[in-house]
């Protein structure tokens, strides 16, 4: 249902485009899944998890039950599993979720939630990434200063270098290289 694209450099596009720096708001993935967990508490509305490790939805779950107590969690399954399996839909699908977070990891949550949000009945279905871990405090975030500059992603890539290595040290370039392409073609 939603697109949110929060990397850093979608602020820099206009300027690489158009040569003008737009002032747009920037929200990391992490914080917007904050806001939209307080609008499920005010709401009182409902969630399931759908993705990472067991462990790591049971701290998760509790988090949100002691920062959200109005945010009714119907159920979560890990994703390890085939994600194939039909049951999965019909397990999210017997609690009818208002919301549907799927944190897989990308490509699979978005290649999952395409084949797939026909089927759901969920109010709406979004793509969380690794925020599970976030929210379940296993996985550190970087200091307020560092996240207001755009350089979270820094963190993630001197913690995480197995993880994320190709996708900064690769995608970064490969994303400013396809911008300069399509400003020569424009």
């Amino acid at each position: 249902n939603l697109i949110h694209s929060d990397g850093f450099g979608m602020k820099f596009l206009p300027l690489l485009l158009e040569g003008k720096f737009l002032k747009v708001p920037y929200t990391t993935g992490s914080d917007f899944y904050i806001r939209i967990l307080e609008y499920l508490n005010l709401n009182r509305k409902s969630l399931f998890l759908f993705g990472d490790r067991k462990d790591i939805l049971v701290k998760a779950r509790k988090m949100i039950n002691e920062l959200y107590p109005f945010v009714d969690i119907k159920g979560s399954i890990d994703g390890y599993r085939d994600l194939n399996n039909e049951r999965i839909i019909k397990s999210i699908n017997r609690k009818k979720p208002d919301f549907l977070f799927v944190g897989l990891g990308a490509p699979r949550q978005e290649k999952w939630i395409t084949r797939n949000s026909n089927k759901i009945n969920a109010e709406k279905i979004i793509a969380v990434g690794g925020w599970f871990r976030v929210l379940a405090e296993d996985r550190k975030r970087g200091p307020l200063w560092v996240r207001k500059i755009g350089m979270e992603w820094f963190v993630r890539l001197l913690t995480e270098p197995k993880y994320v290595w190709k996708r900064y040290l690769i995608g970064i370039p490969l994303f400013i290289f396809r911008i300069i392409i399509l400003k020569i073609k424009k």
